[in-house]
């Protein structure tokens, strides 16, 4: 898929590989920094994480103690369980990294991060969806109608993972 978004793109192609992970993790804790840390990821892309905002700044510490400059939206208070959702896109320190748009509705929406290679930008969103409302229903509909927006007006190649809790439409 990477490779589809270079050959498209007006950017000139550098030999520089960069490894992506996209996994929904269903409540942070910390063997998941191990597991990141084996995988050797240079942009990871969490949902799920289940960190609220009082934890958001202890999860990006942890995060940037294992090399990874991280861009969070919180968890939101839940009826049903402790908190919902919560999701973020994270890259290796290494990598040239700066926040980008964000969208948060009740726990889902995305979060971004812009990254600067020689000569060209990469923009990465993070997204989550509520489960079991389509994508025509409220928050997904604002939350990809947002989405699009900012798509729409880049000015670079994007990537947009995450987990959409929706299955494809049929053709």
């Amino acid at each position: 898929a990477v490779k589809h978004v270079l050959a498209k793109s007006k950017a000139p192609v550098t030999s520089r590989s960069v490894s992506f992970l996209v996994q929904n993790v269903t409540s942070w804790r910390s063997e998941h920094l191990r597991w990141l840390n084996e995988l050797s990821c240079d942009v990871i892309f969490l949902q799920e994480t289940h960190v609220p905002q009082s934890g958001t700044s202890a999860f990006v510490s942890q995060l940037l103690k294992a090399g990874f400059h991280a861009f969070v939206s919180p968890s939101e208070p839940s009826t049903v369980a402790t908190n919902s959702g919560g999701f973020c896109v994270a890259a290796r320190s290494h990598v040239n990294a700066q926040a980008g748009p964000e969208y948060r509705r009740a726990g889902c929406g995305y979060v971004s991060c812009l990254i600067r290679f020689k000569g060209w930008t990469l923009a990465l969103f993070s997204v989550y969806l509520q489960s079991s409302v389509g994508i025509h229903v409220e928050p997904n509909l604002s939350i990809l109608s947002s989405l699009g927006g900012h798509l729409a007006s880049l000015n670079c190649p994007w990537i947009a993972a995450g987990d959409w809790n929706s299955p494809p439409p049929r053709p």
